[in-house]
């Protein structure tokens, strides 16, 4: 029933039914925590910001994916939530600087940006 409700769309599903690939079906778990994170789920959402942070789970490293979902942790966190989980903070503080970084270095090139 569970890979039913998640093939079906429900988030939730689709997030306890990647939680239980995570260990033997890397790219099952990855297609079920991405289905849940675009749908809202800030669980999955803290998962993929890690995995982008550390290029975990066959996922390249990129800083702007890790923020991109470290920050819509926050956004769909429950309401009331005290949001007491320290990494997609941790994750986000760390794309924002190493993106910040390259930016300043020159690494990043941003058409139409000059720094003069």
């Amino acid at each position: 029933y569970l890979k039913e409700a998640a093939d079906l769309g429900h988030q939730d599903a689709q997030q306890e039914l990647a939680l239980t690939y995570s260990t033997h079906e890397k790219e099952t778990h990855l297609h079920y925590t991405t289905l849940a994170a675009s749908q809202g789920n800030s669980a999955a959402c803290c998962l993929l910001g890690g995995y982008f942070t550390n290029a975990d789970c066959g996922l390249p490293k990129s800083l702007i994916l890790a923020k991109h979902y470290s920050e819509k942790y926050f956004e769909d966190a429950v309401e009331g939530d005290p949001c007491d989980n320290p990494v997609p903070a941790f994750n986000f503080s760390l794309a924002l600087f190493h993106l910040c970084l390259e930016r300043y270095e020159g690494i990043l090139e941003i058409p139409g940006y000059s720094p003069i």
